[in-house]
């Protein structure tokens, strides 16, 4: 054998030698590699809300969305935007005794005849009192019996028994004497007859008032 032929032998041993090699290792199985399991993350604990303390949640908008599961003893309470609540002061009085709260209707003024004690005929413009007057020095209280009338809006004001003050101040002659109606008391009535009629019942009664402190000398002349 030539050494040509030789050498061609060993290469094509090596080819084939190579070739069985490669085919082993295709045919081997990879190695595998190890797949990490996930990571679980704790939840925090729910919140226990006990029932010692008031809580104050603000008011939110509509728009906002909110979701707090609190757990009261075990039960999910779900906290959601509540209304304004708008608080007024009172109309009425209020009294508060020994933990019960008592309601007073608050008394309505109807006008200083009203707050005087004068009343009123009903479904009349008929009024009913006493003109009252009082001595500064003494605090002693004087009161003189009249009426006063409203006649198509014109102020009619009546004094009985005028005192004998009256007859020193300077408005004594616009008290006339007049003619008593059925139902009015015993006595002399006298109708004021105005050279500027009041305008109101109230101002016809503090008129009538104010001549008859002046005149006892309660008040200074005006």
């Amino acid at each position: 054998m030539t050494a040509v032929a030789v050498i061609v032998m060993v290469c094509v041993v090596m080819v084939i030698a190579g070739i069985l090699v490669g085919l082993s290792l295709s045919s081997a199985p990879l190695p595998t590699t190890s797949r990490a399991s996930p990571v679980s993350i704790p939840k925090p604990p729910p919140l226990l809300v006990e029932r010692i303390e008031a809580i104050l949640v603000d008011p939110l908008p509509e728009q906002a969305a909110i979701d707090i599961p609190l757990i009261v003893r075990g039960q999910p309470i779900w906290i959601e935007p509540i209304p304004v609540i708008l608080v007024e002061p009172a109309k009425e009085a209020v009294f508060v005794q020994r933990g019960l709260v008592v309601e007073v209707d608050a008394p309505v003024s109807l006008g200083y005849w009203h707050d005087r004690g004068w009343a009123k005929t009903p479904n009349q413009e008929i009024y009913d009192g006493y003109y009252r007057i009082v001595d500064p020095r003494t605090k002693a209280e004087y009161q003189f019996r009249g009426k006063v009338h409203v006649i198509h809006g014109t102020i009619q004001t009546y004094l009985l028994n005028k005192p004998a003050q009256m007859a020193r101040h300077p408005r004594n002659g616009c008290f006339g004497r007049t003619y008593s109606r059925p139902g009015w008391e015993a006595g002399d009535w006298y109708l004021v007859n105005w050279t500027a009629r009041p305008e109101n019942v109230d101002e016809g009664i503090l008129k009538i008032e104010r001549y008859l402190a002046e005149a006892f000398g309660f008040a200074e002349m005006r």
